[in-house]
């Protein structure tokens, strides 16, 4: 596996641990007015599919890499 493929795989599980962070913290009631409840739906759905963007890119590389006897 080269360096630009182990940095890919590092920084894409770096931000899916930030995404899902903040979703964390916004579906476990840390939301109080109700006229702030839409915008993080927003953040959440913004959230979930950039984490299904890096899941991608994740996958996508070590498969490469496995497919090549790298990983």
């Amino acid at each position: 596996m080269n360096r630009d493929d182990i940095m890919n795989i590092v920084h894409a599980h770096s931000d899916l641990n930030i995404f899902g962070a903040i979703v964390g913290v916004l579906e476990n009631g840390t939301i109080h007015r109700n006229d702030s409840y839409s915008a993080a739906q927003r953040i959440i759905a913004i959230c979930n599919k950039e984490m299904q963007r890096l899941v991608k890119i994740y996958d996508v590389t070590i498969a490469a890499n496995q497919a090549k006897g790298d990983a």
